[in-house]
């Protein structure tokens, strides 16, 4: 009799731990915040309200997922704390980190932008998207930059990530603004070969041969152009 006493006492030791491992497990999973629903139609806020449970419940994908929704409807602080909260739990996942920098970016917060794309350098770019590759990321960085007005930090970021025609584009641009119409007009020629119809390209060419005095090559740029 004492030893089924002993083991009923064991298994109630053990059931209680276990269930105070759960009880406190569950305390310490972080609750999405959800957007005021008098405010917000009464569909979306149901499918946020699927989505939050899924996370509340789940692990980084989950997370991420609510985040996007958020993303979607424009709603930038609450998609931050999802795709904070999948980075936290999933620190190699390249999808959460990026996602989450750039809902830092678009609230103004630009230095913390910059430093959070920066760990994507250290991470394995997930090709379905695109902000995880460096060539976007490093062009998001160089935004960030102009954004803040530090037009030579921009210009390395730019530097770092030739070949890509966004990052060309401002490089040229600050270039020009610089006094370096030769150095910006060798990016645009270049660019121009593979894009030889982009207004984008095509203007800055007209503006870089009207501020080396090539007049007549800056008319038919223009000319081109319009």
């Amino acid at each position: 009799m004492s030893q089924i006493i002993r083991l009923l006492l064991i298994l109630l030791v053990v059931e209680t731990g276990y269930c105070g491992y759960l009880v406190a497990r569950r305390m310490s999973r972080p609750l999405p915040v959800l957007p005021n629903a008098e405010s917000t139609d009464s569909l979306i806020m149901e499918e946020y309200r699927e989505l939050a449970h899924e996370a509340e419940t789940g692990y980084a994908p989950e997370w991420i997922r609510l985040g996007q929704a958020f993303l979607g409807q424009g709603m930038y602080a609450y998609a931050e704390n999802c795709f904070a909260e999948a980075a936290r739990q999933d620190p190699e996942s390249a999808v959460a980190q990026s996602s989450y920098a750039f809902c830092l970016e678009r609230t103004g917060r630009m230095a913390d932008s910059t430093r959070e794309y920066e760990k994507l350098k250290f991470m394995k770019a997930d090709t379905s998207v695109p902000f995880t590759s460096p060539k976007h990321y490093l062009y998001a960085i160089g935004r960030n930059y102009l954004r803040q007005e530090k037009p030579d930090e921009a210009e390395q970021a730019f530097l770092q990530n030739t070949d890509f025609q966004p990052a060309d584009f401002q490089r040229a641009k600050l270039l020009l603004r610089s006094g370096r119409a030769e150095e910006a007009l060798l990016i645009v020629e270049r660019n121009l070969k593979e894009s030889p119809n982009s207004l984008y390209f095509g203007f800055l060419k007209y503006l870089a041969l009207e501020e080396l005095g090539r007049d007549f090559e800056a008319k038919q740029a223009a000319d081109k152009v319009e």
